[in-house]
């Protein structure tokens, strides 16, 4: 078989694991966005309604990943990253499961799908059908960190 098909078959599962995320998100924000918007004395309500932004975004990361831009990849790579760690955070510093239930939390499967998606992502025959060289992805992996860093450091220091 053509080696093309496997890369294409990579990028090809990359991008549904990313658009099914997407159509989740889609699906929990707009059910909960009712909520948020009648809500006129919240203090959460303009970080809620701030989050919604991604409805915008990612959109616009899977085409330019669809059309094998570089900044596709970078992009998509760089939200996966960001992604993964509030969430571990988020699960080690605030989650509060339910007492006498074994619910598995939905939002580690996320994490889990994340890291497919990262591991996909970082195989030489993704990076080469996007025209990646190492450096490029060292400098997503760094400028992803410092951001991160930057935005978690107030959470982790509480």
């Amino acid at each position: 078989m053509n080696n093309k098909y496997f890369t294409h078959k990579w990028v090809n599962a990359i991008l549904l694991i990313a658009v099914l995320q997407y159509l989740h998100l889609l699906y929990t924000d707009i059910s909960t966005m009712d909520k948020v918007l009648r809500c006129v004395d919240c203090p959460f309500r303009l970080v809620s309604l701030f989050s919604y932004f991604d409805l915008l975004t990612i959109p616009v990361i899977l085409f330019l990943f669809f059309r094998h831009l570089r900044w596709g990849w970078i992009l998509l790579f760089g939200s996966k990253l960001f992604t993964i760690i509030p969430s571990l955070i988020y699960y080690f510093h605030d989650y509060l499961p339910l007492p006498y239930t074994n619910l598995f939390p939905s939002f580690l499967l996320g994490i889990l799908m994340n890291v497919v998606v990262l591991v996909l992502l970082w195989k030489p025959e993704v990076t080469e059908v996007f025209n990646l060289n190492k450096r490029i992805k060292l400098i997503t992996v760094l400028v992803t960190a410092l951001l991160l860093l930057l935005v978690s450091l107030p959470r982790i220091m509480s």
